[in-house]
């Protein structure tokens, strides 16, 4: 989590949202 934070805390002022993925889960279409 170290890189997002530095990433947040440097270049978050210049966006409005952001969508974290990550490698390691498994997300499926079904309900």
């Amino acid at each position: 989590m170290g890189n997002l934070k530095e990433f947040c805390e440097r270049w978050g002022a210049n966006y409005e949202s952001m969508i974290v993925l990550d490698a390691d889960s498994v997300m499926s279409g079904e309900r």
